[in-house]
């Protein structure tokens, strides 16, 4: 049995299914590739802060009653810098992206194809009043 100390998780081969990587004590590290058969839709952000920090750690992103947030922390040790990933099933376009950044901006995507990575950077605009941080 091998002691598991870390992992990251993303997509790490682009086909949409969260993959895993983990680090062991005295072995290699180790690529666990989600072969899933099922053929969902998906969609990840890949957000650039322009005003807050330019990797947007700290967004709060909701697409219908889903919602996930920018980070960089995954598990134990261990961090990854990688796109807002949400599943979506059988929905091959998504009506409405909110994206709330962190320094209060909040910016509104519509009628987005999904099976892709969408770039994504923070709009100039100034803070709306009132616009919190969720």
């Amino acid at each position: 049995a091998k002691a598991h100390r870390g992992s990251a998780y993303a997509d790490f081969d682009g086909d949409g299914k969260i993959d895993v990587v983990v680090s062991s004590l005295e072995a290699p590290i180790e690529l666990w590739h989600n072969v899933s058969p099922e053929s969902n839709h998906w969609l990840s952000l890949k957000l650039t802060g322009s005003r807050a920090n330019r990797d947007g750690i700290g967004a709060h992103v909701r697409i219908g009653n889903q919602w996930n947030d920018m980070t960089s922390a995954v598990s134990y040790a261990s961090s990854a810098l990688d796109a807002v990933h949400f599943g979506l099933g059988k929905q091959s376009q998504v009506d409405r992206v909110e994206i709330a950044w962190p320094d209060g901006v909040r910016q509104v995507i519509s009628n987005v194809k999904t099976d892709r990575v969408l770039p994504v950077r923070e709009p100039d605009s100034e803070r709306q009043p009132g616009s919190g941080g969720n």
